[in-house]
């Protein structure tokens, strides 16, 4: 009896895990390559599409995909007598559609990581205190309980006919002292389970990549340049389309070209 539930039983997780397995695809590759009308250098390996829009000039190349996002390398610099800003937040990417797809501004991203990391630092102090005061009353639960155990006997080697006449009362005493008393494993399995919180995140999500190697908005003076990496949102859907980079009254528009491979 006992060998056939076992065997249903194998049957059944085989088939959950069969099941399972093939619920999860592979992540489609991405690969990009410049619009035919686009003007491109290469540098090893990577296509490098440039324009010269009034008296800015600029650079834009598609650097890999993420899970997530779509990431570009821009550069621009700054060939007029005028001071310049350059904002990523309004770059986009756009289709014969009209449709727009903003660049994720990196100011708002470190705002919101800053703003997570105070919460998860706030819920491991208060986890801590907690853990502290769980260890406290433990402790002091023990004291009072090893106090009351000698009191208990003093009264006993004084008052043995008194006992022995009041034996329930005795016992309500007794019940009385037992219940707060926690043995120091599990005030060490309090301790052991509260520690900072350390997040696996990937590259893109820590604070430093989103500091010093993206595209922030910068002013730039007359021969100035400025260059980062530029995230977008994946658009898998999307095969042709422009990369808009407004700067101050002048707009590049970069073309590309996106391949979807669907690894089986």
């Amino acid at each position: 009896m006992k060998l056939k539930i076992y065997l249903k039983t194998l049957v059944f997780a085989t088939g959950m895990v069969l099941g399972l397995s093939a619920c999860f695809a592979p992540q489609a590759v991405i690969r990009m390559e410049p619009a035919a009308d686009q003007k491109v250098r290469w540098d090893y390996g990577q296509a490098i599409v440039e324009q010269s829009v009034d008296s800015l000039f600029g650079r834009a190349a598609f650097d890999h995909a993420e899970k997530d996002f779509l990431i570009f390398n821009v550069d621009i610099t700054n060939l007029s007598q005028s001071d310049q800003l350059v904002a990523p937040e309004q770059f986009y990417l756009t289709t014969n559609t009209g449709t727009r797809y903003f660049a994720i501004d990196p100011e708002k991203e470190l705002f919101s990581m800053e703003v997570r990391e105070n919460v998860r630092e706030a819920n491991a102090k208060n986890a801590a205190v907690l853990a502290g005061v769980v260890a406290v009353a433990a402790v002091t639960a023990a004291v009072v309980s090893e106090v009351n155990d000698k009191d208990n006997n003093n009264n006993s080697n004084n008052n043995n006919n008194e006992i022995r006449n009041n034996r329930n009362n005795d016992n309500t005493n007794l019940f009385l002292s037992v219940p707060l008393v926690i043995n120091s494993a599990s005030e060490s399995a309090v301790q052991a389970n509260v520690g900072p919180f350390e997040p696996n995140a990937p590259t893109i999500r820590e604070r430093g990549f989103w500091m010093d190697y993206t595209l922030r908005k910068t002013t730039l003076a007359q021969g100035e340049k400025v260059r980062g990496k530029v995230l977008f949102r994946r658009q898998d859907a999307l095969r042709d389309f422009l990369l808009m980079v407004p700067v101050e009254k002048s707009v590049f528009s970069f073309g590309f070209k996106q391949k979807v491979f669907q690894p089986e």
